[in-house]
């Protein structure tokens, strides 16, 4: 039996809401209140820093300032640099499929979601409960006890379920169309991305998480389905595994995301793309 929550609560940072849930887990210490809620202030802090470092809609941060050149980036906060460093390793690994500077502007976002949240996260590593911290759909989570059951939206009936994921320590990032439209850009053609409609990523670290689901979409059907196409291959190598749903609405999947969803109901008939080196 799933232990009561300690502590839920969401708050609206970046733009959208970020929940965190811990509980006890059976058998173990009691948690302490003050401890539990100093975690969860701690984290949201961090994902307000962030926010306050890189948000292109306040006038005042970081990236306003690298961009209107008052602001040198390694002169920025730490954080900032540590982004960068993250966003060109990402280009050179996905062979230039996320790209933050495709556009010859500097866009961030899509390195930033998910390494504040997976930070975040980590501040709630060590108080003696399981973890669970929802970004906007972006989730990593800690559990020493039962899983926590995470429900995968199916991008063509919304108020459906594609799969539901059983996680005890993991993060999961689902990239896509459903509900902002064609956002994520081709970097090799700055156009939109199409032929893939959703991409979910499941592995150790959110930030990798998110940076494969957004080159998943944006390098489109040819990355699933083309052999000699090697982005899977180098997804899986770094210990990710995914679910993807084309724009014709076919399901495939990687033979390790068998693993993460839950036995007691219906899994989605899949075509098998990828191997785990």
């Amino acid at each position: 039996m799933t232990a009561p929550p300690v502590v839920a609560r969401t708050e609206m940072i970046m733009g959208l809401p970020v929940s965190i849930h811990l509980r006890e887990r059976p058998g173990g210490p009691a948690v302490v209140a003050a401890e539990a809620a100093a975690a969860v202030d701690r984290a949201f802090d961090v994902m307000r820093r962030c926010d306050r470092i890189f948000s292109p809609y306040l006038a005042d941060s970081e990236l306003q300032a690298v961009r209107a050149g008052r602001l040198v980036a390694p002169g920025a906060a730490a954080e900032f640099a540590a982004v960068l460093e993250i966003a060109e390793c990402a280009r050179v690994r996905t062979d230039g499929w996320f790209d933050i500077r495709y556009s010859g502007a500097l866009d961030p976002s899509g390195v930033v979601k998910g390494w504040a949240a997976q930070r975040a996260g980590d501040e709630l590593a060590d108080i003696g409960c399981d973890s669970y911290l929802n970004a906007g759909g972006d989730i990593v989570c800690r559990s020493a006890g039962a899983p926590w059951r995470i429900g995968i939206e199916h991008p063509f009936q919304p108020s459906g379920l594609l799969t539901v994921l059983g996680l005890r320590d993991f993060a999961v990032a689902t990239s896509g169309a459903a509900h902002r439209g064609a956002h994520i850009i081709d970097p090799h053609t700055a156009s939109a991305a199409g032929g893939v409609r959703q991409v979910t990523v499941v592995g150790p670290s959110l930030t990798w998480a998110d940076i494969w689901a957004t080159a998943l979409v944006a390098a489109g059907r040819p990355a699933l389905l083309d052999p000699s196409q090697a982005l899977i291959g180098l997804c899986c190598a770094d210990g990710y595994d995914l679910m993807a749903v084309t724009e014709d609405d076919e399901v495939f999947a990687t033979d390790g995301f068998d693993s993460f969803q839950v036995s007691d109901l219906p899994r989605p008939e899949v075509g098998r793309i990828g191997t785990r080196r």
